[in-house]
């Protein structure tokens, strides 16, 4: 497709069968980089996408009538903002990732319970993504039942509701005190403390989870956070945004260093 002013193109291959999927865990996550990379550029001035459609990429199966074989290269654990449509934003098609999604994608029962389904079901996986998400609401809630607690009480009532809220406070705590940390007792009277902590915890809150699932799961696990406006899944760091995903913090000094990180480079160091 050619826009009016000539400078954005799709090309669409129609392929008899689609190429081999990744078989390690180098290949899988180069395909979702190379994949969010396409999804970002969508729009850009002179962009280039190259789609290939294949009978697998939709989800038709070798053989008319037949039940196509359930063969995802990767899992993941992302927030059920409609926002953030997990599979498009990491450039996969159909039965290419396995797929769970809740609000705040926080490790629950029923995700944990989906995600051990996986590795103990389907070999092909090679990697688990955990997918956060900038002006996630869940994350947002959670740092507002925080600064002021009387907003608690919106979902007191609320069990489920709750225990997404519950989960979020413990990444919003350590976002806190590394906010403090870098620059000092008195930081929460800043305009911008709320903005840093949204944005210190939505990090927070993806790494804590990535390593509670690497202690729990037999595959390597990731993470990292899509910026809505970038259109790139990432992590804020000492130097600034940094494409990529990252693998699962190893211990509590590694994700200390992480989250001072951000802290360092956020809504605060303007």
């Amino acid at each position: 497709m050619v826009s009016a002013d000539g400078s954005r193109r799709a090309i669409v291959t129609v392929e008899d069968k689609a190429p081999a999927p990744p078989s390690t865990t180098a290949e899988a996550l180069d395909a979702l980089q190379r994949g969010n990379a396409a999804f970002g550029s969508l729009g850009a001035d002179g962009a280039v996408l190259e789609v290939s459609v294949s009978p697998d990429s939709i989800g038709l199966p070798p053989v008319p009538g037949a039940v196509p074989p359930h063969t995802p290269f990767a899992a993941a654990l992302g927030c059920a903002d409609a926002r953030v449509p997990l599979e498009l934003v990491l450039g996969a098609s159909a039965n290419q990732i396995f797929t769970t999604r809740v609000a705040g994608n926080v490790p629950g029962p029923d995700a944990l319970g989906s995600l051990h389904y996986a590795m103990g079901s389907l070999p092909t996986i090679q990697v688990v993504v955990v997918l956060g998400h900038s002006a996630c609401g869940a994350i947002t809630a959670g740092v507002d039942a925080f600064l002021s607690p009387g907003t608690y009480l919106q979902v007191v009532h609320d069990a489920p509701l709750r225990g997404i809220v519950d989960s979020i406070l413990g990444s919003v705590r350590l976002s806190a005190l590394a906010l403090t940390e870098v620059y000092g007792e008195g930081v929460e009277s800043s305009a911008k403390y709320r903005e840093a902590l949204i944005e210190v915890a939505t990090v927070a809150n993806a790494a804590m989870t990535a390593t509670v699932l690497d202690g729990d799961l037999a595959k390597p696990v990731v993470f990292g956070v899509y910026d809505l406006v970038k259109r790139s899944v990432g992590v804020l760091d000492r130097s600034g945004w940094s494409v990529g995903l990252r693998s699962a913090p190893s211990d509590d000094a590694a994700l200390r260093s992480l989250l001072l990180g951000v802290a360092r480079s956020g809504a605060l160091a303007n």
